[in-house]
Order: structure tokens, then sequence, then C-alpha cells
């Protein structure tokens, strides 16, 4: 594969690691790995390495299991600057606390963005802290965030007012948040598409506010305990 230089498009299955030596396609625009991906050691999240971020033509990262991401080298480290993904637009799927503003920052192009919770997660991070760094991708049209679902105990997690204005498309699962921080989701005035699955929201009644969700032109509510829904031409 190494060999062929022109290519744009490249689809592969990793069991452990995945040969740094990719990174040596320079033309590559789109990466897709399919799992099973794991740590051989632990069986953790594997860590995508640096060196993969230096590949200048790549757009589109997509990994059907939950990656780490390490931050990027400081300004004032001996490290090269390896990290520099000016062309990224698409990245999934990767674990909630590499959503850091190191992380972020060198992503300035990024348009889709797919992140999980995992169990490693719980209890080392604090999601409404490190989704806050949303705020940095100014140009994120689609996110999709996935909650450990194992964790259900209710949440506190106001990271609403950090997501883009450039947001078209949002879906959220496992998060167990009570119906009425909807009304901050619809004050995002681009968003299109909601889909809400696995108790992103919880409980029996939602009375949405009016005035929000202006152009909202898709809504999916799927595995819910949603049982009295109140809602008017006012409200969408």
């Amino acid at each position: 594969i190494l060999k062929l230089i022109l290519l744009r498009y490249l689809a592969l299955s990793a069991t452990y690691e995945l040969p740094a030596s990719v990174s040596q396609l320079r033309n590559l625009q789109t990466l897709v790995i399919h799992g099973p991906w794991h740590c051989r050691e632990s069986g953790s999240s594997p860590t995508l390495l640096l060196e993969y971020w230096s590949m200048p033509s790549l757009r589109h990262l997509q990994c059907s299991v939950t990656i780490y991401l390490k931050n990027p080298p400081g300004a004032n480290s001996e490290l090269p600057q390896l990290f520099v993904p000016k062309n990224l637009q698409t990245l999934s799927t990767i674990k909630i606390s590499c959503c850091t503003k190191e992380v972020f920052s060198v992503m300035p192009h990024l348009k889709k963005l797919e992140i999980c919770e995992t169990e490693e997660d719980c209890g080392i991070c604090e999601p409404s802290v490190l989704l806050g760094n949303l705020q940095y991708l100014k140009e994120l049209e689609t996110l999709e965030c996935c909650f450990y679902k194992q964790r259900v105990e209710a949440r506190q997690i106001s990271f609403f007012s950090a997501l883009p204005c450039s947001l078209r498309q949002l879906s959220l699962s496992w998060s167990y948040l009570p119906w009425e921080d909807t009304s901050l989701i619809g004050m995002l005035r681009r968003l299109e598409v909601l889909k809400l699955k696995h108790f992103a929201f919880h409980g029996p009644k939602w009375e949405p506010k009016t005035k929000v969700f202006c152009r909202l032109t898709h809504l999916l509510i799927e595995n819910t305990d949603l049982v009295h829904w109140e809602a008017t031409v006012h409200h969408f």
C-alpha cells in the first residue's frame, strides 16, 4: 500500500497497532479504520499516533471504534510540530477526554465530529468542562455525542452554550438530561436536525418554550420515557 503514493482513499481493518507508516501516504484524503482495534496490553481505547496528523491532505478520518488523541506539542515544546490537521473536516469517533482546547484549536475547518464517553472517561474527566471546548470549532455543522450508558444518574452537562452557532445537526444519546435543557439547544438558530436517542433526555413530560427551534426540519425521539408532550406551531 505504501507504494501507492497517489492514493486518496484508504479503508482498512486494525486489530492491534496501526502501522505508523500509513502516514507516508501524503496525498491521502480519507482514512477509514474498522475495528476491532484494541491496545494489545490493556484492551483500552487505542491511541492515534501523532504521525497521522502530519498527513497534509487528510480531510476525513473515520474510526468504527472510539480512539484517543494526544494533545499536540506546545509552542515551546522541543517535539516537532506534527499535529497540524488544518484540512480536517470529519473526525470520528474520539473519547470525551480528548476534547481539549489544544486538540480543537488546530482543527479550524472541522465540520463533522463524533464523540463517545467511555468507561475510562468516567471519574477522570468532567464532560461539561471538556465539551465546553467545542466553542473553538467555529465551522462545525454536525455533532454526535454518545455518553456512557451505564452511568444512569442525573447529569449536570451544561455545555450547550458552547455549541457553535454554525451547528446544523445534533445527535445525543444516553445523557439523561432534563427536558428543560432542550430550550438551550433551541437557541441554535441554524439547527435543522435534532436526534434524541436512548434517554438523551428523560422524564414523563416535555413542554417546549416558545420561539425556539426556528429552523428545525427533522426531530427524532427514540427510546425514551416521555409520556406527555405539549407542542404547538409556536414551538417549532
